[in-house]
């Protein structure tokens, strides 16, 4: 009886032993991808701005043995990069017209598909074996989505067919997602208002001012009769303005309070005349500053001056100097010259000299 009951019991231990396998193999398998998996994948745009026309540059890296390769897609999706998900249309995305330029790696030899639309492009080449590596190509005049801010995908797909058809997730050789997004263009305002210095001075320079140009000896006095003399203003000129900035002269000639004047030496350049019996009263533009021209007549050689009454005394002057457009900030200087003759009235000789600069904008 013993042996019988050990013989029972050990073939209950056979009996649950079956069953046991018999559980293992009728445990339903999950679908394995077939694909493998893209690594350094990415699109860069050329301009993230909705609806902007962009070229996308695409990058990725395939890995595993050499796979036959007939086809390169990249499909936009709004909803998700996932294989195997629906695909919902980019709103605004168009892909229609895009090109493929900028090819390197492997995969060579693609050109765009008869079969492409606005939110799928098929890259078609002749189908062979292809060693893994990294992949880069250019997807040229793609219109980007309407909306700002906005996240959209790209699943990246090759196939051994030709045109692209096959089961994203059993027939593609390699595939993988990219989330890519649009953003809002920025908009950068910057004022430059017109600008004009213009500084008229005596002293060594504009921050040093003066008003008082003193032609005389160390009193003022133009005291001798064959000798010449001089002194000088400047004046300082800058200007964003593009047509540059004309500097004008008014007034008139040193006249005494008996109303005397001291003579124009000329309305051209006249050169200095140190006779007893000669007196005058000119300048000329001594020195002209970068950017800036001497103007007729006062665009005078040394120990030659000017002085056209008939225009300085005008309502608006007459023109000294220019320059030729935009300038920064250059200095020029005037030099003027007076003489007495022998029978040159006494008295005080003043005159007040106006300038003014005007910028052309």
């Amino acid at each position: 009886m013993a042996f019988k009951d050990k013989l029972r019991r050990t073939g209950s231990l056979f009996g649950a032993s079956a069953f046991a396998f018999a559980l293992v193999a009728t445990a339903v398998p999950q679908q394995a991808s077939a694909y493998a998996l893209l690594s350094d994948r990415s699109i860069q745009l050329s301009s993230s701005a909705s609806g902007a026309t962009a070229d996308y540059l695409v990058n990725f890296t395939t890995s595993g043995a050499d796979a036959v390769i007939g086809s390169v897609v990249v499909q936009f999706c709004s909803n998700s990069p996932i294989l195997g998900d629906t695909c919902n249309n980019v709103t605004g995305l168009n892909a229609t017209v895009a090109t493929i330029s900028g090819q390197s790696g492997t995969i060579n030899g693609l050109t765009k598909h008869g079969n492409s639309n606005a939110n799928n492009v098929i890259l078609t080449r002749t189908a062979n074996s292809v060693a893994s590596g990294a992949q880069e190509f250019t997807l040229q005049s793609i219109t980007n989505p309407t909306n700002s801010n906005v996240t959209f995908y790209a699943r990246i797909m090759t196939f051994a067919s030709t045109d692209g058809s096959g089961d994203q997730v059993t027939g593609s050789v390699h595939a993988g997602g990219i989330a890519l997004s649009t953003a809002n263009l920025l908009q950068v305002t910057a004022k430059v208002q017109e600008t004009l210095i213009f500084c008229v001075y005596t002293g060594a320079n504009c921050g040093a001012g003066g008003t008082g140009v003193i032609l005389g000896d160390g009193n003022g006095v133009l005291a001798l009769t064959t000798t010449e003399y001089l002194d000088t203003a400047g004046f300082d000129v800058a200007s964003n303005a593009v047509s540059g900035v004309t500097v004008r002269l008014k007034g008139g000639l040193p006249t005494s309070g008996s109303g005397q004047t001291l003579p124009s030496i000329g309305a051209t350049c006249t050169l200095r005349l140190l006779t007893t019996g000669s007196s005058y009263f000119g300048f000329r533009v001594s020195t002209a500053g970068a950017s800036q021209t001497a103007a007729v007549p006062y665009n005078c050689a040394a120990d030659n001056y000017s002085f056209d009454l008939a225009q300085t005394n005008t309502t608006y002057g007459q023109t000294v100097a220019t320059t030729s457009g935009a300038n920064d900030v250059s200095s020029s200087e005037l030099t003027f010259a007076a003489k007495a003759s022998s029978t040159t009235q006494a008295g005080i000789y003043n005159t007040n000299l106006t300038m003014v600069a005007t910028a052309r904008y």
